[in-house]
């Protein structure tokens, strides 16, 4: 898929230089070009993906012949899951359409550059889930409980690692963050608030999906499918409220309270669903050290950043870019389980390299 990704984006706009050598100075640049060359690689990609899927079928399956036997067999599933999914996509994107209608052009892509910005954590997360999802069914599928168990406590704790990470950068060099990006000051200085708002909001939105990705793998849907329900015409609505009678910071506010309160209330939801399969102890102890290495790291960098950063943008993004590995690193090594399976995949990697 990756590859498939590269192709279609880098090989659509190479594709396009290229008619605009040919034609040379009588094209004119026409956008269009790149999102038929799009549409031709999905197709390609469609074709490539259905030959991969035959080849996993038995050989006596017929293809040709309609059975709609496990249509209705996974219908249930398939209303939740679609409802799930579009409660979500809904409600990432109902706050752009409302803020469209009470901010000028400069504001309103002043407001949609921050939010994007600030989702990066949650489109991090969502592929790492999406390549836990179809491990877990498999494992579950062969009745390999424990390891299950193993792989799903290990990604929890490594995009905690992640959203801490994330939310730790924009807490403390958003101003900075917004000025590499995009050069400019203005934006920057009226939007770094909501952008360290709106990234808490997405790391608590992360969390919730990563646990909501084992229930997807089980086909347990109905709690989240109910939850979102619920979750996503209260979120809208306070949207509305603060694009009406507030501003865009009291929509990060409102953003990051429904999804905390989200969160709360789908882990007690779900209780009875993980209690054999998270550590729930483990999971708090780890959850409050990395807010205590992240509370220590924002005091002792809020007070020193002055000093360490240049006005270079180029230099200025290499020295945030390091602050953040270097955080992410810390993160890593303080969570035991994750230091054991580096360590263990060093060792591996180091054998082969050596045989």
């Amino acid at each position: 898929r990756s590859i498939f990704e590269f192709i279609s984006m880098f090989g659509g706009l190479i594709i396009i230089y290229i008619i605009n050598s040919i034609k040379k100075f009588t094209y004119d640049f026409n956008i269009s070009y790149l999102f038929i060359f799009f549409l031709f690689i999905s197709f390609i990609e469609l074709l490539f993906f259905r030959i991969k899927l035959l080849n996993f079928l038995p050989a006596k399956s017929k293809i040709g012949i309609f059975d709609f036997d496990p249509l209705k067999k996974i219908f249930s599933f398939m209303i939740m899951s679609a409802a799930t999914t579009s409660t979500w996509i809904l409600v990432n994107w109902f706050d752009r359409l409302i803020f469209s209608g009470s901010l000028n052009l400069k504001y309103y892509g002043y407001y949609v550059t921050l939010t994007i910005l600030s989702s990066v954590c949650l489109l991090l997360i969502v592929p790492i889930n999406g390549a836990l999802l179809p491990r877990i069914t498999n494992l579950m599928s062969q009745n390999k409980f424990e390891e299950t168990k193993k792989y799903l406590n290990i990604i929890i704790m490594i995009n905690m690692c992640i959203i801490f990470s994330f939310c730790f950068i924009f807490q403390v060099f958003a101003v900075e963050i917004l000025v590499v990006w995009t050069g400019n000051s203005e934006l920057a200085n009226w939007g770094y608030k909501t952008l360290r708002i709106y990234s808490l909001g997405y790391g608590a939105i992360a969390l919730t999906h990563t646990m909501t990705t084992y229930l997807v793998s089980v086909g347990k849907l109905r709690i989240p499918t109910t939850m979102n329900l619920i979750w996503a015409p209260i979120t809208i609505l306070l949207f509305y409220l603060a694009a009406t009678y507030y501003d865009v910071f009291y929509a990060g506010v409102f953003w990051l309270l429904s999804n905390s309160v989200l969160l709360i209330f789908f882990l007690i939801m779900t209780y009875n669903n993980f209690k054999d399969i998270l550590n729930y102890v483990n999971l708090m102890m780890n959850f409050i050290k990395l807010a205590f290495i992240t509370i220590f790291m924002c005091f002792f960098l809020l007070s020193f950043k002055e000093f360490i950063l240049f006005n270079n943008r180029v230099v200025m993004f290499l020295e945030i870019s390091i602050i953040y590995f270097f955080v992410i690193f810390v993160f890593f090594l303080s969570i035991k389980s994750i230091r054991v399976l580096f360590i263990n995949y060093f060792f591996i990697l180091y054998r082969r390299v050596i045989h």
